[in-house]
């Protein structure tokens, strides 16, 4: 019997490291996305091309990455700008939920508005 409540604990314990070792948020609640910076240089590479144009546009970027992660935005309510600096933005959507969602995007290739936008990572906060 013994055996066993140390071999749960241990379980649980296990468990707990896994869960915490794959995650890839911070105190702030920012998990990342972690892109390549490979996938990013091959994107510019594309735009430089005459490529998909959508990249150069952050609030593009944004709204593709809310779709294909099926986020669902609140479609009655504008977005926030909360950090608009010159390679980093970050936008902030409300949720059908009630929840934000703030976005952090990032010129990783090129700066200017020739650069492609990239998430760089993401937070849900209560409202």
């Amino acid at each position: 019997m013994k055996l066993r409540g140390i071999s749960g604990i241990s379980t649980i314990i296990s468990l707990l490291i896994v869960l915490i070792g794959c995650t890839s948020t911070n105190d702030d609640g920012w998990i990342s996305t972690e892109y390549s910076q490979q996938k990013a240089d091959e994107l510019q590479k594309q735009v430089d091309e005459g490529h998909k144009p959508g990249a150069l546009d952050w609030r593009q970027v944004s709204r593709d990455f809310l779709s294909s992660n099926e986020i669902k935005v609140n479609e009655s309510t504008d977005s926030k700008l909360i950090v608009d600096e010159k390679t980093k933005k970050v936008v902030q959507y409300e949720l059908t939920d009630g929840r934000l969602i703030q976005l952090e995007l990032v010129q990783p290739s090129k700066e200017g508005p020739s650069g492609i936008y990239m998430v760089n990572r993401y937070r849900f906060l209560s409202k």
